[in-house]
C-alpha cells in the first residue's frame, strides 16, 4: 500500500520534471517555423491544462481523508499517463 504523503511527494516531483520538459519544448518552438510553432503551441496549451488538472487532483488528495484519497488517485494516475503520452507525442511531432 502506498502512503499518501509519499505518493504526493513523488507525483509533485514527477510533475516538476514534466514541466521542465514542457518548458524545453516551448523554447524549441520559439525557433520553429510559423506552422510548426502553431501546432506545438496548441499541444503545449493542452498539456498545460492536463498538468493544471493534475495539480488540482493532487491538492484534492492532500485535503482528503485517509481512505478517500485512494479513489482520487485513480484519476491522478489516468491523467498522469495522458500527460506523459502527450509530451512524448508532442516531442516526436516537433522532431519531424
Amino acid at each position: 500500500m502506498v502512503d499518501k504523503k509519499l505518493y504526493l511527494k513523488k507525483m509533485k516531483a514527477q510533475l516538476d520534471i514534466k514541466k521542465a520538459e514542457l518548458d524545453k519544448l516551448r523554447a524549441k518552438a520559439d525557433y520553429a517555423n510559423a506552422d510548426a510553432r502553431l501546432r506545438i503551441q496548441k499541444d503545449i496549451e493542452s498539456l498545460e491544462r492536463t498538468m493544471c488538472d493534475l495539480r488540482k487532483k493532487l491538492s484534492d488528495i492532500n485535503e482528503s481523508g485517509s481512505e478517500a484519497w485512494k479513489s482520487i488517485r485513480e484519476g491522478v494516475d489516468s491523467s498522469w499517463e495522458l500527460l506523459k503520452t502527450g509530451i512524448k507525442e508532442a516531442q516526436s511531432r516537433f522532431k519531424k
